[in-house]
């Protein structure tokens, strides 16, 4: 039966801000003279190297698991985490290179469509669409963005045309008659300002409607 790994407590570590920061400066000045006994009997006690990987690392469990491979006899997985870690440094790297072009209007658009394209591999590779997420290619998104533009601007000059109370009927339907939309959500925007345009259209027809019928009954001496 394979032993269980245990994580043993071999060493002390003690960090210079702690020292430095929670330790009076007598006790600091007793500390440091005891280490300087301890390094001069470096004869007898070999001088060492250590790394210190805090817990609050990503590369801290993954070190530990190099260990455990490495006690009981198992194929070192050190190649396989800096592959690991090279594939995340990549991908934030593309994911910054968006966020700083989307506020970058030089931004040379054959190299933003560059990082698109390594931006999708990337995301293929390390199991397809993330959910939640999705890149949008930038022709695409300007597309999407004019017809929002396009389709404000139309509403606005629907709003100037119709009769008052017909504009408040209407702004009542924008105000309480649809739901929150997402800024960035193009498509449900553009369709709920098509669905206000025809209600604002259809209520205005029926209100000249119904103002062509009173006065053709007055003038017939209808009443």
């Amino acid at each position: 039966m394979t032993e269980v790994f245990k994580r043993e407590e071999r060493y002390i570590v003690i960090k210079h801000s702690d020292i430095s920061g929670f330790w009076r400066e007598d006790v600091r000045e007793q500390f440091f003279a005891a280490l300087e006994r301890l390094n001069e009997h470096h004869v007898r006690i070999p001088q060492r190297q250590f790394l210190v990987i805090e817990s609050d690392w990503p590369e801290y469990e993954p070190a530990w698991q190099m260990i455990e491979d490495r006690v009981a006899g198992r194929p070192s997985t050190a190649s396989a985490f800096r592959a690991l870690l090279a594939e995340r440094n990549a991908l934030a790297f593309l994911l910054k290179r968006f966020v700083d072009g989307e506020h970058d209007q030089e931004e040379n658009q054959a190299e933003r469509h560059m990082y698109h394209d390594e931006a999708q591999t990337l995301l293929a590779y390390l199991g397809g669409q993330v959910q939640g997420y999705t890149l949008v290619p930038d022709d695409a998104l300007r597309a999407l963005t004019a017809e929002r533009d396009a389709l404000r601007k139309g509403l606005t000059e629907v709003f100037n045309h119709i009769e008052c109370n017909t504009e408040c009927l209407v702004r009542d339907l924008v105000n309480w008659g649809t739901p929150r939309i997402n800024p960035n959500d193009f498509y449900t925007e553009c369709e709920a300002i098509k669905a206000i345009a025809s209600a604002a259209l259809n209520a205005d027809a029926a209100t000249q409607s119904t103002d062509t019928e009173n006065v053709s009954r007055h003038e017939g001496g209808q009443t």
